[in-house]
């Protein structure tokens, strides 16, 4: 069950969090060796976090980022 564990950022404060620059980087990366394949991006709220509410999907950078965006916002 434990063998494949997907890749997990610690975003704690929005887009200036060097977390988050560690996702563009692994993204930036893998888009590049993976050029044909379709991703899914699992942006959870963090500690406020409770029975998947808050739970967003994203196909791509822009979206992530608009997502960061506005939770940081709030």
């Amino acid at each position: 069950m434990f063998q494949n564990l997907p890749v997990t950022f610690h975003i704690q404060h929005g887009l200036n969090d060097p977390e988050f620059n560690s996702f563009v980087s692994y993204y930036s990366k893998y888009e590049l060796e993976n050029p044909k394949r379709k991703n899914i991006w699992i942006i959870k709220p963090g500690e406020s976090s409770n029975r998947g509410n808050g739970i967003e999907v994203a196909g791509d950078m822009n979206s992530v980022r608009e997502i960061i965006k506005v939770r940081e916002s709030h």
